[in-house]
């Protein structure tokens, strides 16, 4: 599977606000209810995050021509569509005229999304779409987005905003093995999209008197530009101008930040590659077969899967500690790698999460940790400092 830009997610494993096992590298942003998300991956793109809802997620790609904006849903099955249909009826409101992608999972059955029956979320859903007059681009006879042994369902819809985007996406079922009972959905735009993507600047560590120093000269010219500007042409040349000079002070200024790549799986190995085949070589096998054949080849599948499962976790976690253990200094690459998740002030949440004292008092109680029979005794110490 080629690497994607962005990952439209319903449903995800949430813990402590974030997505669990999600490389840090990765951006990505939750709904209200958590179970709503966009995943973008670090690249020369850069999104922008415009709002998130209850159900709703919203992100836009800037693009040099236009815009084109993901939106990430999710509905709970055993509740109404009303406060759903509401967020995004807004938001496609405020989004007019703009190419918009929608990834949702409604729980809604329809036979126009490959269900046999329909039901009532169904026909609310049908009708939202005939109504803002959007694309349906889940193909006719494609594979079921949801399946169990003894289950299959297309509760994943993928929306678009008007026919010319519709036209330019390719839309496929993966059979690529995700560990769910939801199946992978490839969509892939066919154009030549010119992604603007922006510099950034280390501002961190100074450069700012720099670039007071050179910008100041420029600021009663850029003044005199924009009180000039009589049109809506004059005023857009006047920005652009204003940019353009923010942009090239700030090359002579600051350090250029380096552009994050998406780092290979050291710890993905080619045992793991085979069962992963072996794993989708049954599944085809498991939708051919019927009666007792089928059910065998489940049971088989079920059985590979949980154990592919188990190598797969083993892999991961494993590769850390082989990485620690070969480590030759403390603060070497595995301390690097850990050291933004987990910086050295996390021993005062260890200490109980102190808000008031001083350095003496936190020295104290870290000395009462790792040394309590000798805190019990009430030492007195007392600093000394040769200048």
């Amino acid at each position: 599977m080629s690497t994607p830009d962005f990952f439209l997610v319903q449903e995800p494993y949430i813990r402590n606000c974030r997505i669990e096992g999600l490389p840090r590298q990765w951006t990505s942003w939750l709904s209200g209810n958590g179970k709503a998300d966009i995943i973008s991956l670090p690249s020369c793109v850069s999104p922008i995050f415009l709002t998130s809802g209850e159900n709703t997620v919203i992100t836009k790609i800037p693009n040099r021509d236009k815009h084109i904006t993901l939106i990430s849903v999710y509905s709970f099955p055993a509740t109404t569509l009303e406060e759903m249909i509401k967020e995004l009826d807004e938001a496609l409101s405020k989004l007019q005229d703009e190419n918009v992608i929608i990834g949702d999972d409604i729980n809604a059955d329809c036979v126009c999304w490959g269900y046999r029956t329909n039901n009532n979320r169904g026909y609310q859903v049908e009708n939202f779409i005939a109504q803002k007059n959007l694309q349906l681009l889940n193909s006719s006879g494609a594979e079921p987005t949801f399946q169990r042994h003894n289950a299959e369902g297309w509760p994943d819809l993928t929306l678009a905003s008007n026919p010319t985007l519709a036209n330019m996406c390719d839309w496929e079922v993966m059979e690529y093995h995700s560990f769910n009972d939801h199946n992978f959905i490839k969509i892939i735009i066919k154009s030549e999209t010119h992604i603007m993507s922006y510099l950034r600047f280390k501002t961190k560590f100074g450069g700012h008197k720099k670039f007071y120093n050179h910008f100041s000269g420029k600021i009663h010219k850029l003044l005199k530009i924009i009180h000039n500007a009589d049109t809506i042409k004059d005023l857009d040349t006047a920005t652009e101008k204003i940019q353009l000079e923010i942009l090239d002070y700030c090359l002579h200024s600051y350090k250029i930040r380096k552009i994050p790549t998406t780092p290979n799986i050291s710890w993905w190995n080619q045992s793991l590659e085979i069962m992963k085949k072996e794993l989708n070589a049954l599944s085809r096998r498991v939708k051919k077969s019927t009666g007792e054949t089928r059910e065998h080849y489940q049971k088989v599948y079920s059985r590979k899967r949980a154990i592919c499962k188990k190598e797969i976790l083993h892999a991961k976690r494993s590769a850390w500690k082989k990485l620690c253990s070969k480590a030759s200094s403390p603060y070497g690459a595995p301390y690097i790698s850990e050291k933004p998740a987990n910086p050295p002030s996390v021993i005062f949440n260890i200490l109980g999460n102190p808000l008031t004292g001083n350095a003496k008092a936190f020295a104290g109680k870290i000395l009462q940790q790792l040394y309590p029979e000798a805190a019990e005794n009430k030492l007195i110490f007392h600093l000394s400092f040769i200048f």
